[in-house]
């Protein structure tokens, strides 16, 4: 899901595409607690929910350990213990049928090879931007400009972007990224 926050926030927002912050510039989390972070900076509730709940799901195991159980000494340590991973397990269940319920609703008609961006995501980046010459010739000189300075740049242009399916010459459907214009 961290991986496929760019893409799908481009895949939603059909109607005048997603801000260069939420799509293209949208920083890559590695793990879990990053991910947190920029998802609380962005103020996205999708990715905020899953990673809050992967965090959670790292302290699971602390919570079901085996608290030495005797009934007059450490009753309270195991009720706390026990009722907090119950609560933290139904959070999770709650978490994970309301994602794939709003993934189902919402789902965006894309070409992403959603696989291949889970097992290879430099490769499947690759794969969209080499299918995507406009927004690829619209970034030239960028990559020599410093992390600021190019964001700067990007955010001046005001565009908004688009994850779109085109068909090439064999007739494949394949993935690419349009810059929609100015945004009103």
């Amino acid at each position: 899901m961290l991986r496929l926050a760019p893409y799908y926030s481009m895949s939603t927002f059909s109607s005048g595409g997603a801000e260069a912050s939420t799509s293209i510039l949208q920083p890559f989390s590695t793990d879990q607690y990053s991910a947190l972070v920029h998802s609380l900076r962005r103020g996205s509730p999708l990715l905020l929910a899953v990673t809050l709940i992967t965090v959670l799901s790292d302290f699971f195991p602390l919570l079901l350990a085996n608290v030495p159980f005797r009934r007059t000494t450490t009753w309270n340590a195991h009720l706390i213990s026990s009722w907090l991973a119950v609560g933290v397990l139904c959070l999770m269940i709650m978490a994970a049928i309301g994602l794939l319920g709003l993934l189902n609703l919402a789902r965006p008609n894309s070409p992403l090879n959603a696989e291949l961006l889970r097992k290879a995501p430099l490769a499947a980046t690759l794969l969209v931007l080499c299918h995507s010459g406009n927004f690829v010739q619209s970034c030239y000189g960028l990559s020599t400009l410093s992390t600021g300075e190019r964001n700067r740049r990007v955010r001046e242009a005001v565009l908004r972007y688009r994850l779109v399916s085109d068909l090439d010459k064999q007739g494949q459907c394949r993935a690419s990224i349009h810059s929609v214009g100015a945004a009103e």
